[in-house]
């Protein structure tokens, strides 16, 4: 499981990147590309990889309550709202 966040709040409750390195978003606020930053590592040393990240998003999409809030509201039928994630040499779709 991953426990750092892809942004983190800062001060004035203003997300502010951490795991990610840069991000787009489309036109319709639909689609969300995540880039994550070079050399995230877990604490026995092992890379943190695209995959990692999208798998502790849909744990928690259906542990939390906000995570179950998104995927009810989200426009595609069960799902949540398309993000993706990419590290160097993947893109993932949650």
């Amino acid at each position: 499981m991953v426990y750092d966040m892809l942004f983190a709040l800062d001060a004035n409750m203003t997300p502010q990147p951490q795991m990610v390195e840069s991000f787009t978003v489309s036109p319709d606020k639909l689609t969300y590309r995540f880039t994550l930053r070079d050399g995230l590592m877990f604490h026995d040393g092992a890379p943190v990889t695209a995959e990692d990240c999208v798998a502790s998003i849909k744990r928690w999409a259906v542990s939390d309550g906000t995570g179950q809030l998104m995927t009810n509201r989200s426009r595609s039928t069960g799902s949540l709202i398309r993000r993706h994630l990419r590290s160097r040499s993947m893109n993932l779709l949650v």
